[in-house]
């Protein structure tokens, strides 16, 4: 990593840690050197940059296609060949690497070494506002300061000549320009110089504007319970899959809660980033929130959804609750986090700039292009990091027995398959070392963990508001957790006996029963029961198991029954035995518990036994049972089912 690289990296990632500077992970900054510009690539964060994420462009390459004047009338046309053209501006052209951003002209009109684009709140309310370019005005002509005001313009290509424009007639160099509906645009010689001015624009700006912090409340216990049920009533309304975060900071409750909250919000849009991240306009549930109960406020959310389907052809991005706050929508973490931050920042602007006349939003027409632009376009496609076609992609999966063997497999086979893993066991330190896995195989919002006793509602009913709170809601429980104590039936104590049934069938229950009132209200979810070829053939010593398993079968095809009319499909799977886990090779495990069914052979020997009686020859693996549990993910039209995983040993 070359010098200039690694002082870029430095410089986002020490501006990004303002929220109210760098928001959604939006804006940009360079360095020229050499005769190059090192900027951040086309659609990454300034937060998490790093060396894959910075392109090379050569500053009289850039500078050639500005002074084009031979582009297409066609706008689509226009803006394929000026992004090819850009293509062809890197200094360092690799096949599939970094494409440079769509701001590239902007900072290579401006005559400094560090150049900054940013969208930080208090710039906005004047940026966004009916009186901004007035108040604007003694901020741009302040001491040390030679500003410009740009009014707003398309974007890209157009931008950049406009701000070029602006550089060749000032008499000195402008370091600081307002670019109306675009945020803030610095340069300087250094990067603390580039910061301190920035951060000297911000402070002059919200005092122009009379900017007060909005009073930090939290939302109440009854504010709380109200969002777990929304969120999931979101997700079932929207259509695919999607992550759904509740955003309660002040200044949402406050916009939310305002008699013009609807007014200000459904204007239009107040930036292109607006549009990108967080969509045109929001949907807007009216309240009634003192007096609705969580029934009606999801069936009024799922109305409100659908209107603006119908309405705008495609899901919200963000829908606002009256008096509750903020819901962020999209198909990953990633995504719903920068929608949640950029409307966070609008309800800031919008709040602001009440006294100020009011929002200047984007008329229709800028809208429409900044909505159908093949520069954003690209970069909504690389917000996507983790690929559609993953069988499980989006699904939100709840596994209880997660912290080993075939619970921790099944975790991390779904998650291979592109699902969110909620991932609850017992054993907290093993779980979370399971989750920690994941998220490195993944990720950072892969995958969570939780300790829960599977047969303890509270704790059960904990472990499924932490899927809602970390993703909206729960597509998937897979009651993997249970153990096998191996007796004579003579030698059982009752105890022993009830603890087992009370892990395999209470604690199926007991899940499923906490996991089936969140998939109610999205109307839609699979139970899958992880079971045995002992649910359905007694085994000799088992006693306990066997009955916990044969109950279980039951109890899906009873659940099955009674969740049909909520959406909500319940199977079983019952794999043959797993050879190859601790459950059967540690010392003490099965193969030295089933030895005295055999008169005390070897272990290797009951291994043998065993064997004989698989007609494909090998014992289950956790794969298979994936597939399986892909399999019914799959399917439409089937519930209340046991599905063999055997190998052929069991075919009833």
């Amino acid at each position: 990593m070359n010098r200039t690289v690694r002082d870029l990296i430095r410089m986002c990632h020490r501006l990004a840690a303002d929220s109210r500077r760098v928001v959604g992970g939006g804006g940009n900054a360079s360095i020229k050197a050499g005769g190059r510009m090192y900027i951040k690539a086309s659609g990454t964060a300034m937060s998490t940059l790093g060396e894959a994420d910075v392109v090379a462009v050569r500053l009289d390459a850039v500078r050639a296609v500005m002074q084009r004047t031979d582009w297409p009338d066609d706008r689509d046309a226009r803006e394929e060949a000026v992004a090819a053209a850009m293509l062809g501006t890197r200094a360092d052209p690799a096949p599939g690497g970094p494409r440079p951003s769509v701001e590239t002209v902007l900072h290579a009109c401006m005559p400094f070494t560090y150049v900054l684009h940013v969208h930080p709140v208090d710039v906005n309310v004047l940026a966004s506002s009916r009186e901004g370019r007035r108040l604007a005005a003694p901020i741009l002509a302040a001491r040390g300061v030679h500003g410009v005001w740009i009014d707003y313009c398309d974007p890209g290509l157009t931008l950049g000549i406009r701000i070029n424009a602006a550089v060749e007639r000032a008499e000195q160099p402008p370091n600081v320009m307002i670019l109306a509906n675009h945020g803030l645009l610095v340069g300087a010689d250094s990067a603390e110089a580039v910061g301190r001015l920035a951060g000297r624009i911000e402070r002059l700006c919200a005092k122009a504007a009379g900017v007060r912090k909005v009073r930090v409340r939290k939302p109440t216990a009854r504010q709380q319970a109200l969002a777990r049920v929304v969120a999931p009533a979101i997700r079932g309304a929207c259509e695919g899959p999607t992550v759904v975060l509740y955003d309660a900071r002040p200044a949402l409750l406050a916009l939310t809660a305002d008699p013009e909250g609807k007014r200000l919000a459904t204007a239009g849009p107040l930036s292109p980033d607006q549009i990108v991240y967080a969509g045109v306009v929001p949907a807007w549930v009216d309240g009634g929130m003192e007096t609705a109960s969580p029934e009606q406020l999801a069936e009024r959310v799922r109305r409100a959804v659908a209107r603006y389907r119908r309405r705008h052809g495609l899901d919200p991005r963000i829908v606002l609750v009256s008096g509750l706050g903020a819901f962020a929508i999209h198909r990953t973490p990633v995504q719903a986090r920068a929608a949640r931050d950029v409307y966070w920042s609008m309800a800031e602007t919008l709040l602001a700039m009440k006294p100020l006349g009011g929002p200047k939003a984007l008329t229709r027409r800028q809208t429409r292009f900044i909505d159908s632009w093949g520069a954003e376009k690209y970069r909504r496609a690389l917000l996507e990091r983790r690929g559609s076609a993953d069988r499980a992609a989006g699904q939100v999966v709840l596994v209880t027995g997660a912290g080993q063997g075939v619970g921790a497999g099944i975790a991390r086979g779904l998650a291979d398959q592109g699902a969110l893993l909620v991932c609850a066991d017992l054993n907290a330190d093993a779980v979370e070392r399971v989750a920690a896995s994941i998220r490195e195989a993944h990720g950072p919002d892969a995958a969570v963990a939780v300790a829960a006793n599977c047969a303890d509602a509270d704790q059960m009913a904990a472990a499924v508001r932490v899927a809602v709170d970390a993703y909206g809601g729960l597509d998937v429980l897979v009651s993997n957790a249970g153990i096998l104590i191996a007796r004579k039936v003579t030698e059982f104590d009752p105890d022993t006996w009830r603890k087992v049934i009370d892990v395999n069938l209470c604690g199926y229950f007991v899940s499923a029963q906490a996991a089936a009132r969140v998939m109610a209200v999205q109307r839609r979810g699979h139970i899958i029961q992880i079971n045995s070829k002992s649910g359905k053939e007694g085994s000799r010593y088992n006693s306990a198991y066997a009955a916990s398993k044969f109950g279980g079968i039951g109890l899906t095809q009873s659940l099955a029954l009674d969740l049909a009319e909520d959406g909500i499909r319940v199977n079983c799977i019952c794999p043959g035995n797993f050879f190859d886990l601790p459950l059967w090779q540690a010392p003490g495990g099965l193969l030295d518990q089933y030895r005295a069914k055999f008169g005390g052979i070897p272990r290797e020997a009951v291994l043998e036994k065993y064997l004989e009686k698989i007609p494909l020859g090998r014992g289950a693996r956790v794969d298979d049972v994936v597939r399986t549990i892909l399999y019914i993910l799959d399917q439409p039209y089937e519930t209340g089912q046991a599905y063999n995983v055997t190998g052929g040993q069991e075919m009833r």
